[in-house]
């Protein structure tokens, strides 16, 4: 089974809890309730940032935690891992809000679209203006439906990296964990838009595929 795991540089655990658990490519014994792999993008940021992530196998569930956004497992490996940073995360959660934009001729399109394009404005600038425009936008489909909020979440975690980016230390030690919480809620909001439409068993191959897009971006 494939999962993934944020990690520290030299690939061992975010967590001491249990003794600091050096991962790699052959399989490792986790104790305690087992690791911590991650289904989704909220559960890959559940426990905040790492230096790494990694795409890992999994074996031997322990049921501490198996909750659709993560499972705790005794037998863990790493097959492939990439350095990462707050903008893999913002730009994959832009990426799964574009998968959900309502329709053609839908009467919100147009505000969840500005939200999106004023998100990746600020993935490409960087910039506080570029921040401003996204806080706009963000307010401006601030709308019921979930593939909206998917639209408005990814644009505040643009907002909230391009800030961090832009300002001083103090601002960005603020502001980063900030743009990896409403990336997570853009993921969980992208999964849910999906939920809710006809082919709604595409929720989990979303979920998958936006992590897979914080792999490529990184």
């Amino acid at each position: 089974m494939i999962g993934y795991k944020l990690l520290r540089a030299d690939l061992s655990s975010l967590s001491d809890e249990h003794g600091r658990v050096q991962y790699g490519p052959d399989w490792v014994e986790v104790p305690g309730h087992g690791a911590y792999v991650a289904l989704t993008l909220p559960g890959l940021l559940r426990r905040g940032l790492g230096d790494v992530l990694a795409r890992v196998e999994y074996a031997d569930l322990t049921g501490a935690v198996e909750d659709g956004d993560v499972v705790t497992a005794r037998r863990v490996r790493v097959l492939q891992h990439v350095p990462v940073d707050i903008w893999a995360f913002v730009r994959a959660a832009i990426w799964g809000a574009r998968q959900v934009l309502p329709s053609e001729g839908h009467p919100l399109r147009a505000a969840c679209l500005q939200a999106v394009e004023a998100a990746e404005r600020c993935v490409r600038e960087r910039t506080p203006e570029a921040a401003d425009e996204a806080r706009a936008a963000r307010r401006a489909s601030w709308l019921a439906g979930t593939a909206e909020e998917a639209a408005r979440w990814a644009a505040e975690a643009a907002n909230q990296a391009s800030w961090s980016a832009a300002e001083s230390a103090k601002r960005a030690s603020r502001a980063a964990p900030e743009a990896v919480s409403w990336a997570a809620e853009a993921a969980r909001a992208a999964a849910w838009a999906v939920k809710w439409a006809p082919e709604g068993s595409r929720e989990t191959d979303l979920a998958r595929c936006i992590l897979e897009q914080v792999m490529g971006a990184a």
